[in-house]
């Protein structure tokens, strides 16, 4: 699985693409529209390949309090289950602790709970309400609950 950070939301297309289609269908639990983010948050978009092709694609932002964010997280139907989601909030999370932010929000939606408790694990974090928190990325950050 290769990385990259691209240029612009416009790169996501393809996989922006498949989201809609899959979001189109009648049993469909995908709650994201899109994987964009306003300019005035500052997006950083990565995307995930295997064998050149969109995997998954997340978006990182900064939030309106100083804070960060994995604002978006999607990954391909054809690539579930072989931890191209887990892989991109890895990279997404050390992003965030080299810009020396003291933790991450995420926020779930659709059908994502199982994953993010899945991938929380043992990390440090804090809820923030039913269905957002925060991973804890530096000692000092909120207390955590959990």
């Amino acid at each position: 699985m290769e990385f990259e950070e691209l240029g612009s939301r416009a790169e996501l297309a393809e996989l922006e693409a498949e989201l809609n289609r899959e979001r189109c269908q009648p049993d469909s639990k995908v709650a994201i529209c899109d994987l964009g983010a306003s300019d005035d948050l500052n997006p950083r978009y990565f995307v995930a390949r295997i064998d050149g092709r969109h995997a998954g694609g997340a978006t990182f932002t900064q939030t309106d309090d100083g804070g960060c964010e994995l604002h978006k997280l999607y990954v391909h139907p054809a690539f579930r289950q072989r931890g191209v989601g887990a892989a991109l909030a890895e990279k997404v999370m050390k992003i965030a602790s080299e810009l020396n932010y003291p933790e991450i929000d995420i926020e779930m939606s659709g059908d994502s709970l199982e994953f993010w408790d899945r991938w929380v694990g043992e990390r440090p974090f804090e809820y923030h309400g039913t269905r957002q928190f925060s991973v804890i990325l530096k000692p000092g950050g909120p207390s955590t609950e959990g």
